[in-house]
């Protein structure tokens, strides 16, 4: 996470950052010391920044207003249970068994929304422009899809939802992706951010970002 104050070239990263388990409500940690280096890097960066700023006469504020110390953090992380990430072997298509078992195969069907981008691009009448949407939003109903359109401003999700709203669509709204015990029937605007839509058929579901509407 990166944040900036206004004529104030601060860059500093909350080094708190934690994963959640989609079944659980308990937070994990990535423990690891490149996590205590990063922190201590951005902190001096940050104070190196600020300290720049008073002599330029800029308006800034002190980095210890803006971010938790790795102190903190560190406080903090130590009640949290650790999750361990590892690699997973993967073999090729051509690789032989190894001790004569044959492998897992996983299915990972995830498909892009590059389609609906070129078609959204395409010259048509003004009252039209977002038919391709539309007729995605609805196609992906129709498959039984949860679908989330990503925003990154509440400000952009309203004016989102007031384009769709000619073509018959309503939405729901929500900070970020809503629980599985908070489902709504509606599409869904998420406040967040994400690079680039997919649609995930074994999970049920569609995802668009804000970025692919022209204008």
């Amino acid at each position: 996470m990166r944040r900036s104050i206004a004529r104030c070239p601060i860059e500093w990263s909350r080094p708190d950052v934690i994963l959640r388990d989609r079944h659980s409500e308990r937070p994990y940690r990535r423990p690891g010391g490149r996590l205590e280096r990063a922190a201590r890097e951005f902190a001096e960066q940050a104070q190196a920044n600020y300290q720049s700023s008073l002599e330029n006469h800029r308006l800034c504020m002190p980095p210890e207003h803006l971010c938790l110390s790795w102190e903190d953090v560190r406080q903090r992380l130590a009640v949290l249970p650790t999750l361990s990430l590892k690699m997973i072997k993967v073999a090729k298509a051509d690789d032989p068994p190894a001790g004569g078992e044959l492998p897992l195969v996983v299915s990972a069907d995830i498909r892009n929304n590059q389609g609906l981008s070129l078609a959204l691009r395409q010259p048509r009448d003004k009252d039209q422009l977002l038919q391709p949407l539309a007729d995605w939003i609805r196609e992906q109903q129709s498959a039984g899809h949860r679908i989330r359109v990503v925003c990154p401003s509440r400000s952009l999700a309203a004016r989102l939802e007031s384009l769709l709203h000619p073509y018959g669509l309503r939405f729901a709204q929500a900070e970020g992706f809503l629980p599985e015990t908070a489902e709504s029937a509606l599409p869904v605007i998420c406040l967040g951010r994400i690079s680039a839509g997919f649609v995930w058929p074994a999970e049920k579901l569609a995802v668009v970002a804000e970025g692919v509407v022209p204008g």
